[in-house]
């Protein structure tokens, strides 16, 4: 199995939406607060990656913020925040360590 086609396992696994390499994890798979900590911590030990040097809050909603409940309740499109992709996710795998996205 490709890269692309692990990443997009590991992160569909509990997702009732379609994945595809688009797919924004932050924004389509609603991942924030400590869901995302604990996901990418998961993905660091599974594919054998550093993601030292990627800022979180660049990416996700902090749990305790009131951002994020307003996006649990109301579920807006999108977040305000940086769009992650399970293309660049994939990426990284590659690489082997975390990189911005261009």
């Amino acid at each position: 199995m490709d890269i692309l086609n692990q990443v997009i396992d590991f992160f569909g696994r509990n997702s009732k939406t379609p994945i595809s390499q688009n797919t924004e994890i932050n924004n389509d798979l609603e991942i924030m607060g400590d869901d995302a900590y604990f996901i990418l911590l998961d993905f660091e030990k599974q594919f054998k990656v550093s993601l030292d040097g990627l800022n979180m809050d660049d990416y996700f909603v902090r749990e305790l913020m009131f951002k994020y409940w307003y996006y649990k309740w109301l579920k807006p499109e999108k977040l305000e925040k940086k769009p992650l992709t399970i293309e660049h996710m994939a990426k990284v795998v590659e690489k082997g360590y975390w990189f911005e996205p261009e």
